[in-house]
């Protein structure tokens, strides 16, 4: 039954990540991974210090780039592995492992609170958005969004970085999305006000190729991975 299969995932990933922790001190070599956002959330400099400390003869190297872009690096051995969200890999030889749940929030100016707060969708249609461009890995996750809600916003501009469109929206641009964390760092700071209706889950995955599953390598970051997201 579905409840058998589930646990026999689980069982099997903590094999996985078991069998990693072991390796660490003995595995060398370099690795490249993909991070789909240079934001300070995804965890990135932390886990070269982890990695540094735990795995000293494993040489992390970082790049930069959107999920479907990190996806078609990984086939093409470009890299080692990728940090994405929610955007699912149109291959079945990429494995996606989940890091953590992130919360997106729609946040506006401040000035337009009073105006926001009680608005729904429709109301929300209405007032100029801030937009990631096609290239952003954000930009699949809040289309499926708007498609969800059979939204067609206004857009303003078009933000490369949650840093950027935080900026545009803080100086009474547009609404726009952003991360549970910034958004309530800029709400905390007078920038933003935040729509209190609805909130939307996005997933943080490891992406591999199935051929390194057994990669002492990918098991050693994965394992550094999971520690960091569960805080140990």
């Amino acid at each position: 039954n579905l409840l058998s299969f589930a646990s026999g995932i689980i069982t099997e990933t903590q094999k996985f990540l078991d069998q990693a922790r072991s390796l660490r001190g003995t595995v060398a070599g370099n690795i490249i991974l993909g991070f789909a956002s240079t934001s300070q959330l995804l965890k990135a400099q932390e886990l070269k210090d982890k990695l540094s400390e735990e795995a000293p003869d494993l040489e992390l190297a970082m790049v930069y780039g959107d999920s479907a872009g990190l996806y078609a690096d990984i086939i093409a051995e470009k890299i080692d592995a990728g940090i994405v969200f929610d955007t699912p890999p149109d291959n079945e030889n990429i494995v996606l492992l989940p890091l953590h749940q992130f919360e997106l929030l729609v946040v506006g100016p401040k000035q337009w609170q009073q105006d926001t707060q009680d608005a729904d969708w429709q109301g929300l249609a209405q007032l100029p958005w801030i937009r990631h461009p096609a290239e952003c890995s954000w930009h699949p996750v809040v289309e499926r969004i708007f498609a969800q809600k059979e939204f067609r916003p206004i857009a303003v501009a078009y933000a490369p970085s949650e840093k950027d469109l935080g900026s545009l929206v803080a100086s009474g641009a547009g609404m726009g999305f952003l991360v549970k964390e910034e958004a309530q760092i800029a709400q905390e700071a007078g920038q933003v006000a935040v729509w209190p209706a609805e909130s939307f889950s996005v997933t943080l995955s490891m992406a591999y190729s199935t051929a390194a599953q057994s990669d002492p390598k990918i098991q050693t970051t994965l394992a550094a991975l999971k520690e960091l997201w569960e805080g140990k």
